[in-house]
């Protein structure tokens, strides 16, 4: 079932962040992990989603959501010549 999950994650838009966002309540930590990976890749584009996870009841989503916003920004604003070091 987990290749199938995983599969079906793949696919999913990646412009849809919302979706992803669902993702990260699957009962598998392997989905849970490859949503937050497609979050993060998505960089800017999500973070509007992500903001307003932030206020979702469950801590676990927004300590996750938390972590993402701060490494997507994180990343915006470094050099990419000094992430290269």
């Amino acid at each position: 079932m987990n290749a199938v999950v995983l599969t079906v994650l793949f696919l999913l838009p990646q412009q849809d962040p919302e979706r992803l966002l669902e993702r990260l309540r699957d009962d598998s930590p392997k989905v849970r992990e490859e949503a937050t990976r497609i979050l993060r890749a998505m960089e800017e584009a999500a973070l509007p989603a992500l903001r307003l996870t932030l206020q979702d009841p469950d801590a676990e989503i927004r300590a996750r959501v938390r972590a993402l916003i701060d490494r997507i920004e994180w990343d915006a604003v470094m050099d990419p010549a000094l992430l290269a070091r």
